[in-house]
């Protein structure tokens, strides 16, 4: 077992002992997924980057605060398998990692026991990001912002239908696309071929 999947069993680990001491009601969501990549580029040496769309999946623990109000807290892990291109013909095609790490807040808006309960959901936390052997790890703030509905067949027993954006701050030294302090950065050591994220 990898770091990373021991770190996200014991943060959900702890996240859930602490629900249940705490709170009547709690929900179990092990999800899957598909998560979409998207573009960038290094303005610093003019090469463009792609993440690939790639499933994702994990778990989110929902505590609730107040069965009357539907207010709740949610703990969430979710990892992502993907792949990094890049015009920069030194890195080519690189596998990348990427796990979310979060903890936020879930309003439902509904009555307490209805079957169809619309909701909306907003975490903080962080994105590490472990690329292939050669380049080193990352870790950076993130936020997730979304919304779903809640479909229960039975009391204890149910879906959750959701679309979530996830974002990780990377400092810029401008106000454009960083060109230096960012995931998609790499540090050249004075031969071709040896880079690092940084």
């Amino acid at each position: 077992m990898s770091r990373i999947a021991a770190g996200a069993l014991i943060f959900l680990v702890v996240a859930g002992m602490t629900a249940v001491a705490t709170a009547g009601t709690v929900e179990l969501s092990p999800f899957y997924g598909w998560r979409f990549g998207g573009d960038m580029v290094d303005y610093y040496y003019g090469d463009r980057y792609n993440l690939d769309d790639a499933s994702a999946y994990g778990l989110a623990i929902d505590i609730e605060l107040d069965p009357y109000d539907e207010t709740w807290i949610e703990v969430r892990w979710s990892h992502q398998q993907t792949e990094l291109n890049t015009t920069n013909p030194d890195v080519g095609r690189l596998d990348l990692g990427i796990d979310y790490f979060h903890i936020g807040g879930l309003k439902a808006f509904g009555d307490h026991g209805d079957n169809f309960v619309p909701y909306g959901v907003g975490t903080l936390g962080a994105t590490h990001f472990n690329p292939d052997a050669g380049f080193g790890s990352d870790t950076r703030f993130s936020f997730g912002l979304g919304g779903g509905v809640k479909l229960m067949f039975a009391k204890r027993v149910g879906v959750r239908l959701e679309g979530r954006v996830l974002g990780t701050y990377f400092p810029s030294r401008n106000c454009r696309v960083p060109p230096h302090d960012s995931i998609l950065r790499y540090h050249r050591e004075g031969r071709k071929g040896d880079y690092r994220f940084a």
